[in-house]
């Protein structure tokens, strides 16, 4: 399965000038929950899809592979991966990584709000309405690749719906509930903190654990949601989500 994903306000703030004061919601602390269609020719597939964030730390929760990965944002500009197999209460932990948006190493707002800044800038903005944290922005991007339309929430830095039109394929996502109940989300992430963790360095010597088989077999996600397009709207090798 694909998944399209900043310097986070500084970034979206330059996008277009808006009044977002009357929004007193904390986006560092808020969780979103998705609906996610692809189609490729006959085949359609519908799947759900969770952002959590909290502070420095982001989750991208996949309900049908009861799989969670958790960056973690560090102090010395790297981020931290951690996958959790929910089924087990068991995470690989792997090793921090620069913040640079290549194909191999997703930048932090990669994770952080599901779409590029350099989608952004490759994007026209067509239409505003709303005020503060019902603001809505249309951004659209049309060429010879890809269709896409996205509509987004500034004061909430979250993707209210995308859609993606290529000519073999499609995707598109519907926002379906926000939670801003900052103790839920707290909760949410304290109970992945208590998920025994193994270090990926040590997988090889633990192999007949059958939840690191299975962590072995499926690979570790090197894409979040964005990764699905690059900023020209080519499609980004290695960000499918099976």
């Amino acid at each position: 399965m694909k998944y399209l994903l900043s310097t986070l306000a500084l970034c979206i703030s330059s996008y277009a000038s808006a009044d977002l004061s009357a929004c007193k919601l904390d986006p560092s602390v808020i969780a979103a929950q998705y609906d996610i269609i692809t189609q490729k020719g006959e085949q359609v597939v519908n799947q759900p899809f969770e952002l959590w964030r909290n502070g420095n730390l982001v989750a991208h929760y996949q309900p049908n592979q009861r799989m969670s990965e958790i960056w973690q944002h560090l102090s010395n500009g790297q981020i931290r991966p951690i996958r959790y197999f929910e089924d087990y209460k068991h995470g690989i932990e792997y090793q921090s990584v620069d913040l640079i948006g290549t194909t191999a190493v997703p930048a932090w707002h990669d994770k952080y709000q599901l779409i590029t800044e350099q989608q952004f800038n490759k994007m026209t903005l067509i239409e505003q309405s709303g005020e503060g944290c019902e603001q809505l922005q249309t951004y659209t991007l049309n060429n010879k690749v890809v269709a896409l339309t996205v509509k987004w929430l500034p004061a909430q830095k979250l993707v209210q719906s995308l859609k993606a039109i290529k000519k073999d394929a499609s995707e598109e996502w519907q926002l379906k509930h926000v939670i801003t109940a900052q103790s839920e989300i707290k909760q949410k992430f304290a109970v992945w903190d208590q998920y025994q963790t193994t270090d990926y360095a040590d997988v090889g010597d633990n192999e007949s654990d059958p939840m690191l088989a299975k962590m072995i077999k499926l690979g570790f996600i090197s894409h979040g949601a964005s990764g699905f397009y690059n900023a020209d709207g080519t499609q980004i090798e290695g960000s499918h989500h099976h």
